[in-house]
């Protein structure tokens, strides 16, 4: 699934100066996993993983009135682009 994040709270001071995170998103919508482009960070979890996949449209809306939806795969691209 695709997730938006909607809050993101650091709560470090509550938690003895661990690095933790309270958040709360809502799902927007689906996507196909074609291939895992970095999977050794399943392992190390130094960063996020990344993919390359298709986002499924699934509003009912035709393209022309959804320009806000990734053309093509880029899934990767497309949640970069949502998160700046």
């Amino acid at each position: 699934v695709l997730f938006e994040l909607e809050d993101l709270k650091e709560v470090s001071e509550q938690t003895k100066d661990q690095i933790k995170y309270i958040c709360n998103h809502k799902v927007t919508g689906r996507v196909t996993i074609h291939r895992v482009l970095n999977p050794e960070a399943w392992e190390t979890r130094d960063t996020y993983l990344k993919i390359e996949g298709t986002i499924h449209d699934d509003s009912g809306k035709s393209a022309s009135e959804s320009d806000e939806n990734p053309k093509g795969g880029d899934v990767y691209g497309a949640v970069v682009e949502a998160a700046t």
